[in-house]
């Protein structure tokens, strides 16, 4: 399914497309595997002028006996990386599934899009045919008092549509887990793997740094493999985290210079030992992460410090400037507002 250049998701930003593209592939993966054949849908509506897309999955096939297993993290009767079902509903702003034995399965899974923050609802409902089952709620994670501003600039190498960088963010012990991730290759066939990153990192995800970096070793091995910067931002801590293996790296562009150091390696492939690093986070701070698409040594602190450009802004100049024409290029900007 192609939606990159669709009407659909006029408006959404990388990192929803990839979740967006994740959610489908768990989802239609689950039908294959389970109906064998089945239908996706994508519907596109709004609330108070905020798109989203519901991504409904229905089939005719043997149902689920126990939903409650079903959602369980790495639960899998087949040969997979057990994501699934769970996966989905993790990536989702809201998600529903009803199914009975012998009677089929029916699962909507909603993104909002345009924005770096996930949706107020974020409830699961297990629905059967029986009714004095009541609905099961997924606990909501409490508030995170700490505001983070996040962008995302991606191009891929043309004449691709699609290629093998991603990014992805998430709320994460109270603070904010950032990953960019450059999968070997180009076009199809990179992107393949990439949109499942999301889904990896919404299991994996911790905020110890090295350990993430060491998980996602494990779950690649056996693709082609990626390079990957995993960036935390600790407020409570006033501390930040990066680790990084490959060609990706990472500066802080507002606040007192910094820049990151990735290991040679290919995480899935050929990893080394993780170099884990860390410093002092203030208000005002604002780092950007790249993959060897940008010329990330053109990112210079002293050039972007004091400017007001927005996050969106900034990490669109930065392809713009210095993103090559021969690679797929990414940017991600990440700040903590004073």
């Amino acid at each position: 399914m192609r939606m990159h250049s669709s009407p659909l998701i006029e408006g959404a930003t990388p990192n929803d497309r990839a979740v967006l593209a994740t959610i489908i592939s768990e989802l239609g993966t689950n039908i294959v595997k389970y109906a064998d054949r089945g239908r996706i849908r994508l519907v596109r509506e709004a609330i108070d002028s905020r798109p989203y897309i519901d991504v409904w999955a229905e089939d005719d096939g043997p149902g689920i006996a126990d939903l409650t297993l079903a959602m369980q993290d790495h639960f899998s009767t087949g040969r997979s990386l057990g994501l699934g079902l769970p996966a989905a509903r993790r990536l989702a702003d809201a998600f529903e599934i009803e199914s009975q034995p012998g009677a089929g399965t029916r699962v909507r899974a909603r993104k909002y899009l345009g924005g770096s923050s996930r949706a107020p609802a974020h409830r699961l409902y297990e629905l059967t045919s029986d009714s004095a089952r009541p609905p099961v709620a997924r606990p909501t994670p409490p508030p995170n008092v700490h505001a983070f501003e996040t962008s995302a600039c991606n191009r891929p190498l043309a004449p691709y549509a699609v290629g093998g960088d991603v990014a992805y963010w998430l709320p994460c012990d109270n603070g904010l887990l950032l990953v960019v991730a450059d999968v070997t290759g180009h076009g199809e066939l990179a992107y393949r793997i990439a949109v499942r990153v999301p889904a990896m990192l919404s299991q994996l995800a911790t905020s110890h740094v090295g350990d993430l970096l060491r998980a996602l070793d494990n779950e690649l091995r056996g693709s082609a493999g990626a390079a990957i910067g995993v960036l935390f931002l600790d407020p409570d801590a006033r501390e930040f985290r990066y680790a990084g293996v490959g060609n990706t790296g990472v500066s802080r562009v507002n606040g007192s210079p910094w820049r990151g150091v990735s290991r040679d390696g290919v995480v899935g492939l050929r990893m080394p030992d993780v170099f884990e690093q860390q410093g002092a986070l203030q208000h005002g701070d604002r780092f950007v992460l790249w993959t060897d698409g940008v010329d990330g040594a053109k990112i210079r602190p002293a050039r972007i410090n004091g400017l007001t450009l927005s996050a969106d802004e900034l990490s669109r100049d930065i392809i713009a400037e210095h993103g090559h024409v021969h690679d797929d290029a990414l940017a991600v900007v990440a700040g903590w507002p004073g």
